[in-house]
């Protein structure tokens, strides 16, 4: 009986996480109430920059999860990438994906942290509608994580910031 007990009650305890939610990619809602001043494209963007950022650097510095951001923003700007926020977060080059989780179903159907969720969006908006940022990747198009190693390819002129190397050159 004792042992029912505690396997019914690590079930629930694992199950339902306080800040997490079950979603896929797909039906993850915009929470922040910000959002609802945004017309249909801009939601579509909005939600396609705060996925990027949530699945690239939930786990890391504020500044870091910036980064992804504006690494995203500056390849919009680009010649070398597409023209639009969820392009560039679903193009492929030479068939592979330009961020990893793209291609990783088991982690689009994860349960969602709601609250790196809420931040994910908060910092999509700011450099997204509000543009009320410093672009401290100094126009960074590519980041790795700190923990690969580094591409022949790629210049020195790299910057850390949290998790992930920021370079212009890629």
């Amino acid at each position: 009986m004792k042992k029912i007990a505690t396997l019914i009650l690590a079930s629930l305890l694992w199950a339902s996480p306080v800040s997490a939610r079950d979603f896929t990619t797909h039906t993850i809602p915009l929470t922040i109430p910000e959002s609802s001043l945004l017309d249909k494209n801009y939601k579509k963007e909005l939600r396609c920059l705060a996925l990027n950022i949530y699945h690239e650097a939930r786990g890391s510095t504020e500044e870091d999860r910036f980064g992804v951001a504006l690494v995203t923003i500056n390849r919009v700007a680009s010649d070398k990438y597409k023209n639009t926020i969820c392009t560039v977060v679903w193009q492929k080059w030479k068939n592979k994906p330009q961020f990893g989780w793209t291609t990783k179903p088991h982690i689009i159907r994860n349960k969602i942290d709601m609250n790196a969720w809420d931040n994910a969006q908060k910092i999509a908006y700011t450099v997204l509608v509000d543009k009320n940022y410093y672009d401290m990747t100094e126009g960074s198009i590519c980041f790795f994580q700190n923990r690969v190693k580094l591409p022949k390819w790629m210049g020195k002129d790299t910057k850390l910031i949290g998790a992930h190397l920021y370079t212009p050159d890629c």
